[in-house]
């Protein structure tokens, strides 16, 4: 049995763009040979680290067999974080033979599998890494095996804190080798993204009213609220509604379809549900998240006779709550009065004349001129 210090690599992304950390994790080999032959028939197995893996033809009739494996440690990985790719690493360092047909199989053995070093468990531990075989992959001599094994590890390998990988390689030809191993586990810290709505609100305090952050109200500061998320976290924000603004106006979450409310990732439209979930993106670090709530104008009308505002019999005067640059008609009735006929023709305010159908911008008033 030996003791390596196994190189992980942690490559992490900061709150907003990636960045790598190496740090050492220890990993621990073990190495059985299996030395056996004919006439008289006979197998020993032993822990013996003379080489990694390979044959070798030792006398006419006598051959011995090396297999490996190796407990690498999973405890540098953080808990809770997510996990973007795993990949292991393995070449041939030595090798005192390099006949063409060299091929190394990699495999991963149970973490329940023993791992004492007595002379009892040489031969069990021999089969269990044999019986691993290529599960994972295969290589040969002179090439540098690298490959994503992030789907072969489970939760129990990061609840237990290690996996186990075995090597073989059996030839007929002597082919004795070493090889490195090494394990580089890629993932993400938090990332920072923001939540906002699009008002200023009416404590005098120049917060923008209040946003549910995954089903808590919070009050969200001038600047909105600052989140930090791992990556793949599902994400729910919820529009609150109704609201008021500094300006006098209640701002309100609108389904209809002008001037719609929207969720707006830096002003990309992402859903026009008041409630928007999400898994956490890579690409959300830094982000700002707004709820787009709109401004509801009172438009105040006034007249000498009865009105027809939406279709519906109003007597004046009587406002109507019009969602900003949505439309809608308003008519004055003709009337008389001390023998003079009165029709309707426009409505006047303080900004100039205008006529049905009204689109909302403003708080405003108007009253019916008449000719």
């Amino acid at each position: 049995m030996k003791n390596y210090l196994l190189f992980l690599t942690l490559l992490f992304s900061s709150l907003i763009f990636p960045q790598t950390v190496t740090i050492n994790e220890p990993q621990t080999q073990y190495t059985v040979r299996n030395y056996y032959g004919i006439s008289p028939e006979f197998s020993y197995y032993e822990f013996n680290s003379d080489h990694d893996l390979g044959h070798y033809n030792v006398a006419y009739g006598k051959w011995m067999d090396w297999v490996s494996c190796y407990k690498i440690s999973l405890a540098g990985v953080p808990s809770g974080y997510t996990i973007k790719s795993i990949t292991l690493t393995a070449i041939i360092t030595q090798q005192e033979y390099t006949p063409n047909n060299f091929v190394a199989n990699i495999g991963k053995l149970p973490n329940n599998t023993d791992l004492s070093t007595g002379y009892s468990n040489a031969k069990p531990l021999y089969n269990a890494i044999s019986a691993a075989g290529s599960s994972i992959g295969s290589f040969k001599y002179s090439v540098t095996f690298s490959q994503d094994i992030k789907s072969s590890i489970t939760s129990g390998d990061f609840s237990d804190n290690y996996i186990i990988i075995g090597v073989t390689a059996y030839s007929l030809d002597n082919s004795r080798a070493k090889i490195s191993i090494s394990l580089a586990v890629t993932y993400y810290l938090p990332l920072a993204l923001t939540v906002d709505n699009n008002f200023v609100d009416n404590s005098g305090n120049g917060t923008h009213g209040q946003v549910s952050v995954d089903g808590t109200a919070q009050t969200v500061p001038s600047s909105g609220v600052s989140l930090t998320r791992n990556i793949g976290h599902n994400l729910t924000f919820s529009a609150i509604s109704p609201q008021q603004d500094n300006q006098g106006y209640q701002r309100t979450w609108h389904t209809a379809a002008i001037n719609t409310s929207d969720w707006r990732r830096n002003n990309v439209f992402k859903s026009t549900g008041q409630t928007y979930s999400f898994p956490v993106a890579e690409d959300d670090g830094g982000k700002t998240y707004m709820a787009n709530l709109r401004k509801v104008c009172g438009l105040t009308f006034q007249a000498n006779s009865s009105m027809s505002i939406n279709g519906n019999y109003r007597t004046s005067p009587y406002t109507e709550s019009v969602v900003e640059q949505n439309s809608i008609s308003a008519i004055a009735s003709s009337y008389s009065a001390n023998g003079i006929d009165y029709t309707f023709s426009k409505w006047s305010t303080s900004s100039g004349d205008v006529y049905s159908p009204i689109t909302a911008s403003e708080h405003k008033t108007y009253t019916a001129a008449y000719t």
